[in-house]
């Protein structure tokens, strides 16, 4: 198993909520916030050029030297430019989501680096399930980071 694979099983099954992700989302902002590069700032937002927008994204990391096109509390529209890292939080990965939070998370990266030339951070983090079921996730996150 990589050593970067982390399972904080924070959701217990009987309160996977959509409301407890969004809470679970921000307690993640807020760690990754607390330890990340002074350069780097911590939001959630779209990244966007004049001819396309990006889906949400639930966690982005950017460059704080770059302007931000939008930002009203840690809802932010950035350029590519600024992109340091998408990444996306799930409470359960079901089949569906299984098949396109991956999917989603390469579309994303790929546009973004086309726009820009520099490194893109990816990850997924799943909140809920078992260790042998978010290893799967893992394995299927890497093929489709690899694909293109």
């Amino acid at each position: 198993m990589p050593k970067s694979y982390i399972n904080l099983g924070l959701i217990p099954d009987s309160r996977a909520t959509a409301a407890l992700e969004k809470v679970y989302t921000t307690v993640l902002r807020t760690m990754i916030r607390r330890t990340a590069p002074e350069t780097i700032t911590v939001g959630r937002g779209f990244v966007l050029t004049q001819d396309h927008q990006s889906t949400e994204i639930d966690i982005l990391l950017y460059d704080s030297s770059y302007p931000v096109l939008y930002k009203e509390g840690d809802l932010v529209f950035i350029s590519p430019a600024a992109c340091r890292g998408i990444v996306e939080v799930k409470s359960r990965l079901g089949l569906a989501k299984l098949q396109a939070a991956p999917s989603k998370l390469a579309a994303v990266a790929e546009f973004i680096r086309m726009s820009h030339l520099g490194p893109v951070f990816v990850g997924l983090m799943n909140l809920r399930e078992r260790r042998r079921e978010s290893y799967r996730y893992f394995r299927r996150l890497q093929r489709a980071r690899n694909v293109g």
